[in-house]
């Protein structure tokens, strides 16, 4: 009894389930049942019943019917072989609540003891690591970021000798080099002339440390400049790389402009100043401080000037009229009202000025015109060359004040116009050849039938001239359909309305329109499996489809196969489609949804280059996206994923 009390203390102390049956054989000596003999509370718990009540009783009577024949089998099985038996299954309690266990059978005689370890968290936690893998595996593929990890290499000593390449994404290859694969290289052999012994240091003390580090580095191979970003990861670092090229030639333009202006008002005889607002804790305007004089508006001023500590309209008080020039200049930046007016100063002198806004502030132009004024009273050359002086000063004042804003206006045109140049010459030279062909059909075959109609018996040739005809006609209205499809597109005016659609009607309706337009020169073989009706703008899919189609009827010989499939998966449609043509090289393919691009091997066939630039901008709009494989003689397979 003494040796039972104490087993039993055992079974109550561990923190698992812990049950010992006896085997209770039938007439042929083989398990039939077994029966409970001992059992700890946890076990008791898990049962749903009190450890007096469940001591005793059959196996077949303590576990749920459905439960009954998965956990006799491992009884028999551990009590026959005595074997040991571990397993880890989902199940639940007799109260109904699911868990994870861990489950140990181990036989002792006559007796087999069942061990349950409660794992739920540990699953769990596994599934949300495993979770958080795949996410992280998602944007580490798709961020714009170039990402590169690093692993330290560590000398016997445990110190930092090198760091080498242990995974880097798809951006950060290309940004690096290219598409060669970098895993495994080392920091020093990617970059032997880059690689300094600060850059060492600086990796080291983020590993070191956890201290991150953010650099602009401009890397001479590739004459471009990135903005390179290193934290602490694990025993080693990850570096973001963001090519910040664009910005840094924008800043230098900036630069060069701003020198250009600074250059320009120190060489004018104009007097040059520019203000910003001073305001109250109500956010009114009491004074402006002077942010700029150029060397003329310093000569203007009193010669003590620069003696003043607070150097505002107030403080300075020039010509006593501070009251008037805070009131003239908040007038001014609150209604942005360019003001022009002569004042006459205490020594007698005539000024010009003009004060227009500039940013938050004003910019103040001012000119002596007391000659120019004299010289009108006297001469009528002279009243005319101070007009000229007026409004050159007018057009210097207004150009200075509107400068910053003129050379973003200017850059944007500039480019605008270089885009539509370059889309003007493309559009004529794939004009005068796209048109040239139908055209040159239509007029051929409308003499030869003028030809025909003199002669008797003609009927098949006029009628063989006449679908020639129809089909330049319609090649010519392909075309100007993809003129005004893009027009549409550059103005946005083309909406997405997602509607229910049944997607095996409508994709059997676009192949047999594509087979009615083209002939039976290909067999096309659809293959769908998107149950039930899917959410999308039916007229942008269908034009999306019948491009695609035309295209692999248009690029593949007769007689081969074009494969539809289409299959949707967690609110994605994913469609490709398939065909046995001519194929798009390496270099094609990086440019194919450009506009007008057309790839070197297809000259001799008719296209406008058009059309997957067309289909690329509607999947867009639709929220999707469109992949390209393809392989030279072999075939083109395009895949576009669309949310439904």
């Amino acid at each position: 009894m003494e040796t039972r009390s104490l087993l039993q203390g055992i079974l109550d102390a561990s923190p698992d389930a812990i049950s010992i049956f006896e085997t209770v054989y039938d007439e042929s000596g083989s398990p039939a049942d077994f029966r409970l003999v001992m059992t700890n509370q946890v076990s008791a718990s898990i049962m749903a019943l009190s450890m007096e009540h469940a001591v005793g009783r059959l196996f077949s009577e303590l576990t749920p019917e459905e439960l009954q024949n998965e956990r006799f089998n491992a009884l028999k099985q551990v009590s026959e072989t005595g074997k040991p038996l571990d397993r880890e299954v989902y199940t639940h309690r007799t109260d109904g609540l699911y868990l994870w266990v861990k489950s140990s059978f181990r036989r002792f005689e006559n007796y087999v003891v069942v061990t349950y370890t409660d794992i739920t968290k540990r699953k769990e936690a596994e599934t949300q690591r495993e979770i958080q893998t795949t996410l992280l595996e998602r944007v580490f593929a798709t961020t714009l970021l170039g990402i590169v990890v690093y692993q330290a290499v560590r000398s016997p000593l445990d110190e930092i000798t090198n760091f080498r390449v242990v995974k880097v994404n798809r951006v950060a290859k290309e940004l690096i080099s290219g598409s060669a694969d970098i895993t495994g290289q080392l920091l020093t052999d990617l970059f032997p002339e880059s690689v300094t012994p600060a850059t060492m240091n600086r990796f080291r003390n983020v590993c070191e440390t956890g201290i991150p580090f953010e650099i602009e580095y401009y890397y001479l191979p590739l004459a471009k400049w990135y903005n390179i970003v290193g934290v602490q990861l694990g025993d080693g670092l990850m570096l973001t790389y963001v090519d910040i090229t664009a910005r840094k030639q924008a800043e230098e333009a900036s630069t060069q402009q701003s020198s250009l202006l600074l250059r320009i008002s120190e060489s004018v005889k104009i007097g040059i100043l520019t203000t910003e607002p001073i305001l109250d804790d109500t956010s009114r305007i009491i004074d402006f401080r002077y942010t700029y004089f150029n060397e003329q508006a310093k000569n203007s001023l009193p010669p003590d000037w620069q003696q003043v500590s607070d150097q505002t309209v107030r403080s300075i008080n020039f010509a006593g009229n501070a009251d008037q020039m805070v009131a003239l200049l908040t007038h001014v930046v609150e209604t942005g009202e360019t003001l022009r007016r002569e004042t006459i100063t205490p020594d007698g002198k005539i000024i010009f000025s003009v004060v227009s806004k500039l940013g938050t502030g004003t910019i103040i132009t001012f000119l002596d015109v007391t000659q120019q004024r004299q010289a009108e009273e006297q001469a009528r050359y002279s009243a005319e060359l101070e007009q000229k002086v007026a409004d050159r000063t007018q057009a210097l004042s207004l150009t200075l004040s509107e400068l910053e804003q003129s050379r973003n206006e200017l850059e944007r045109a500039l480019a605008v116009e270089r885009e539509l140049s370059e889309l003007k010459v493309r559009f004529v030279s794939m004009a005068s050849h796209e048109f040239r062909t139908p055209l040159t059909t239509i007029l051929t075959s409308t003499s030869l039938l003028e030809k025909y109609a003199e002669i008797t018996n003609q009927q098949d040739r006029q009628l063989k001239h006449i679908e020639r005809i129809k089909i330049a006609v319609k090649h010519l209205n392909d075309i100007l359909e993809e003129f005004l499809s893009l027009e549409k597109l550059q103005e946005g005016q083309i909406n997405v309305h997602p509607v229910a659609v049944d997607l095996s009607q409508l994709v059997s309706e676009t192949v047999h329109y594509i087979q009615d337009a083209f002939g039976q020169k290909q067999s096309i073989e659809v293959a769908l499996s998107c149950p039930g009706s899917i959410n999308l703008d039916p007229s942008l899919f269908r034009k999306i489809l019948i491009n695609l189609l035309s295209n692999a009827v248009k690029y593949s010989g007769p007689e081969t196969e074009i494969k539809i499939q289409a299959f949707c998966d967690n609110s994605l449609l994913i469609l490709s489609v398939q065909d046995q043509g001519i194929g798009i090289s390496e270099d094609d393919q990086k440019r194919l949804f450009e506009r007008f691009f057309r790839a070197k091997n297809v000259s001799t066939i008719q296209g406008t280059g058009l059309g997957l630039h067309i289909v690329n901008r509607y999947i867009r709009l639709m929220g999707g996206q469109i992949n390209l494989a393809s392989e030279l003689n072999v075939g083109t397979t395009l895949t576009v994923t669309l949310p439904i």
